[in-house]
């Protein structure tokens, strides 16, 4: 008998060897930020350590910090190279009105094992309704913070302390490759050339978008 379960556990790491993965939440929105979207972008980073190309299925879901609220579901499938690290993508549907208490993404084999799992804190939404965000791309922070002091203490001392109130900047690490990533934003100032795959007109392409056109590819399981 012990002999047969210690031929099955090795069964089971030669099929779905956990070590050989990884998953991390690299972003949520913009920084965080998803003040006023009905869609919010997921940032998934999944590497592959292994010999060979690997297939998976990612289930997002938004976790509601309210009762009566559904958790909100999409599913992506991702194929990853050996030795190669696979960035996701993910538009979930979102509301100003609800709070959510964490994002957790599982990776699975294509026959629904589990085979990672990240999971993300999300911030309770603040009353933000007149803020102005602005996206600062910048490949140094102290580019970032120069654009800010920039415009903050430009103007007469009335308009410093307008846009004290209500500008609200963000550093975008992770530039969105779809138009409906830029749902946070009202501005995006680049400092720096975006690279390839990350088009400026994705943000102008959110103005005759709808949040439904965002899912694509992507199944929502509500």
């Amino acid at each position: 008998m012990l002999r047969l379960l210690s031929c099955c556990c090795f069964w089971l790491l030669f099929q779905f060897p956990i070590l050989a993965l990884e998953v991390h939440i690299l972003d949520w929105g913009i920084e965080g930020y998803t003040s006023r979207s009905h869609v919010a972008r997921a940032l998934v980073a999944i590497g592959n350590a292994g010999t060979e190309n690997r297939q998976f299925q990612l289930m997002f879901r938004l976790h509601p910090a309210e009762p009566n609220v559904p958790v909100r579901t999409v599913l992506q499938r991702v194929l990853v190279g050996p030795g190669q690290k696979h960035l996701s993508e993910a538009p979930l549907p979102v509301s100003r009105y609800i709070n959510f208490d964490f994002l957790e993404v599982e990776v699975r084999h294509p026959d629904g094992a589990v085979l990672g799992r990240a999971t993300r804190t999300l911030e309770p939404i603040g009353p933000s309704q007149n803020d102005i965000p602005i996206g600062l791309y910048c490949q140094q922070d102290g580019v970032c913070r120069e654009l800010q002091t920039q415009i903050t203490f430009s103007g007469s001392i009335e308009q410093q302390g307008d846009k004290a109130k209500y500008l609200r900047f963000l550093r975008i690490r992770y530039p969105p490759r779809q138009w409906w990533g830029y749902f946070p934003l009202d501005y995006v100032l680049l400092a720096q050339p975006l690279d390839a795959g990350c088009y400026l007109n994705s943000f102008y392409g959110r103005e005759n978008g709808t949040p439904e056109d965002a899912h694509g590819s992507s199944e929502v399981l509500l």
